[in-house]
């Protein structure tokens, strides 16, 4: 293997790690995780745009999805206890 490829999955092993911690963050309701998932969710929004030649009607559909998580996650407060 390669330097590269192993950089390559070094790389994709810590970005998934990333989305695991801002997942479980935005279950027990931090602030930070949430707009985490925002930045993530935003990043997927941007590039479903470049699959809309390609596949018109899912680009659609991933992107109306998106910006319904985008909506939950800026609305939702967790009320004090």
């Amino acid at each position: 293997m390669s330097r590269r490829t192993t950089r390559l999955w070094t790389s994709a092993h810590s970005r998934s790690a990333d989305f695991l911690a801002a997942g479980f963050g935005v279950i027990s309701g931090a602030a930070w995780a949430r707009w985490l998932g925002i930045l993530f969710v935003g990043f997927q929004l941007i590039t479903n745009f470049l699959f809309i030649p390609v596949q018109p009607w899912w680009a659609f559909t991933l992107i109306l999805l998106d910006l319904w998580v985008i909506h939950a996650m800026f609305v939702h407060r967790r009320l004090p206890t």
